[in-house]
């Protein structure tokens, strides 16, 4: 069985459990900054996902012509 850290790493859905979640600046992957539960592998198996505090990577604005359901062609 390994032990499963959290910490200062890119957010894996199939090892990590979104508990929290705080907006970043940055542009680019969420990131894991703090492990709340630590997890467990045994054999390449998850057994229990980490419990973790993300921090949400920027995502550029879509914009939209402001009818509901129509986004705009350049996208």
């Amino acid at each position: 069985t390994e032990a499963r850290r959290g910490g200062r790493e890119t957010f894996r859905p199939q090892l990590h459990e979104a508990v929290d979640k705080v907006q970043g600046k940055k542009v680019g992957d969420d990131i894991v900054i703090e492990e709340i539960r630590r997890g467990f592998v045994f054999k390449d198996k998850v057994l229990r996902p980490s419990m973790v505090k993300v921090e949400l990577a920027s995502r550029p604005q879509k914009r939209n012509s402001g009818r509901v359901g129509e986004v705009d062609e350049d996208e």
